[in-house]
């Protein structure tokens, strides 16, 4: 009893500390007045100072390695105060994103739009060709809001046929997932690789639709391939799809309706307004639910729903902010010295001889690099923000997507990606089997088929 007395000051420290340095940072990006600069460093190095011990231990290293680099390169190139400081904070924008992010599916959870999917599912999922491809399609559309969340839902709503189709269930969620980060506005990655390029998430997002529609299609053909001689096995009994209630499909036309008008508002405020992407998804995490509580009469679930992410999401949040700022800080070290010089002169070469082998080259080394060990935030973050489109010869939408991809396959294949971690234990399997094991053919035809989709649209655009 003790214990646990003497651990919960630490956690709302920690989940207070989360919330104020997202929030105040967000007040400070309209009103930079110094004072609140300081106050956003001071719950800063809270988070940071509380947050430590419990990094589990993967966090620890590498955030240790990411951090122990930085400041190798700092001092060995002479770094200045002001360069220290502005690398700490370089990520800055998308850990307020992070921070606030989850609050965008409350609405959708109180309201009961993610229960209307599984009265669509019911009785229509007989056989691994049409399990596969209704999986795959639902994990690409829900992970668009929910990010890692979608898959524990997606687990939970079809939890049966999951233990009846495993490997099928399984391989549609990962390459699902992997699908919808190509274009997936509220997915950190695609964020941070924009936010690196410089390049507006209006001029990507349109052609990033169509790299995730093809992507999708290409992973449905995909299974076609696999499944379609594979029959209903004999013990099964088939169930009798139940009519879809006029509510349910309400619902569904609404929870369309408001995810297009998230992505819409969001983009408005970035081309229209001016803020830039993160800000303006920060903003719209905040004021969507504060908005939809008004409309409702379900307060006190909205009020349970917000007690909940503030005692179970922001404390563990600390994993995410450490590597992402630790991220920032090596990245923004490696562009602001001559460091940083080594990659874009590589590629550069490369892409001299071969376009279409670069493409395929940079795509890969994230996913091989991942599979030894190395993070692909460390691989993404050091590609990010030392290449440029001038410098490697590629069009700004191309490049991006071939390092989103590339990211996108390196969570997939990684043993010791968070995705992997989820997903083999909901299925009580090992990271390496869900991720590299069934995933790794699937992934290298992926990869062909995606550098063949950059190449023609660098061609063309």
């Amino acid at each position: 009893m003790s214990s646990l007395i003497n651990r919960i000051p630490i956690t709302f420290i920690r989940s207070s500390g989360i919330l104020f340095m997202a929030l105040i940072y967000l007040v400070y990006f309209f009103l930079p007045l110094d004072l609140l600069f300081w106050v956003f460093i001071f719950f800063l190095g809270l988070s940071l100072l509380f947050g430590v011990y419990y990094l589990n231990k993967a966090s620890k290293i590498l955030c240790a390695s990411m951090l122990v680099m930085g400041h190798v390169i700092f001092f060995f190139y002479g770094g200045t105060a002001d360069m220290w400081l502005e690398s700490l904070t370089k990520n800055m924008p998308l850990v307020t994103f992070l921070v606030f992010i989850p609050l965008l599916s409350i609405p959708f959870r109180v309201e009961g739009h993610f229960k209307v999917i599984q009265e669509v599912a019911v009785g229509r999922l007989e056989g691994r060709q049409r399990f596969y491809s209704f999986v795959s399609f639902l994990t690409f559309s829900i992970c668009i809001i929910m990010n890692m969340g979608g898959l524990r839902l997606n687990y939970e709503m079809l939890e049966d046929h999951f233990r009846r189709y495993t490997q099928t269930g399984v391989q549609a969620l990962m390459r699902g997932y992997a699908a919808s980060m190509l274009w997936g506005p509220y997915f950190p990655t695609v964020i941070l690789i924009l936010y690196y390029l410089n390049l507006p998430s209006y001029m990507y997002l349109g052609p990033a639709l169509m790299f995730g529609l093809l992507s999708l299609g290409f992973l449905m053909l995909y299974g076609w391939m696999v499944y379609r001689k594979q029959v209903i096995i004999e013990n099964q009994i088939p169930s009798i799809p139940f009519p879809i209630s006029n509510s349910a499909k309400r619902k569904l036309i609404v929870f369309i309706f408001l995810v297009l008008l998230l992505i819409i508002l969001s983009l408005a405020l970035e081309s229209w307004v001016g803020l830039p992407i993160m800000i303006a998804m920060s903003v719209i995490s905040i004021v969507f639910p504060l908005v939809m509580v008004t409309l409702t009469k379900q307060k006190i679930a909205y009020i349970a729903a917000v007690r909940d992410y503030r005692i179970q999401i922001l404390p563990k949040m600390i994993n995410e902010v450490s590597l992402f700022l630790s991220a920032g800080f090596l990245g923004e070290m490696i562009a602001n010295t001559n460091f940083g010089q080594v990659l874009p002169s590589l590629f550069t070469t490369l892409g001299s001889v071969s376009l279409w082998l670069m493409i395929f080259l940079l795509m890969i080394i994230i996913p091989l690099l991942a599979i030894v060990g190395v993070h692909p935030l460390v691989t993404g973050s050091v590609l990010g923000t030392s290449l440029s489109p001038a410098a490697v010869g590629l069009n700004p939408v191309s490049l991006a997507g071939t390092l989103i991809a590339g990211w996108a396959m390196a969570l997939v294949l990684s043993p010791v990606s968070a995705i992997n971690v989820i997903v083999g234990g909901m299925v009580d399997k090992p990271p390496y089997v869900v991720g590299l094991k069934w995933n790794w053919l699937y992934s290298f035809c992926w990869a062909l088929f995606l550098t063949c989709v950059f190449y023609v649209y660098h061609h063309l655009f």
